[in-house]
């Protein structure tokens, strides 16, 4: 997979996403950062600006990014290209939902992984 954080999500899209859809992209990616930024996933104005952006500028820790890449495109899926079905649409919000509590979890904890 893409280091870039706008590639990725482009591809996950879908293979016929191109680059005209990219300011489009980048305002629903930037979207879902400030909500990773909030609950602690990433830094305080985390942002993209376009191709170069990747997840390693952003995330530090590896398990964080891995959930985020999911929760970004789910996010960015309903925003920009949401599903036709309000079942799917739904599944995909709980999806979303679910992987942020899972991104929460992991930036909150800090303890041994023994525990």
């Amino acid at each position: 997979m893409s280091d870039s954080i706008l590639e990725t999500i482009r591809k996950m899209i879908g293979p016929d996403t191109n680059t005209e859809f990219d300011d489009d992209l980048i305002v629903h990616i930037n979207a879902a950062l400030a909500t990773l930024a909030q609950v602690g996933a990433c830094p305080k104005r985390s942002a993209i600006t376009g191709d170069s952006d990747t997840w390693q500028d952003i995330f530090r820790d590896s398990e964080i990014a891995d959930k985020a890449r999911l929760y970004i495109y789910y996010k960015v899926r309903l925003g920009f290209d949401p599903p036709q079905s309000s079942f799917a649409a739904e599944s995909m919000k709980t999806m979303a939902e679910e992987e942020l509590w899972r991104i929460n979890s992991d930036a909150e904890y800090d303890g041994d992984d023994n525990e």
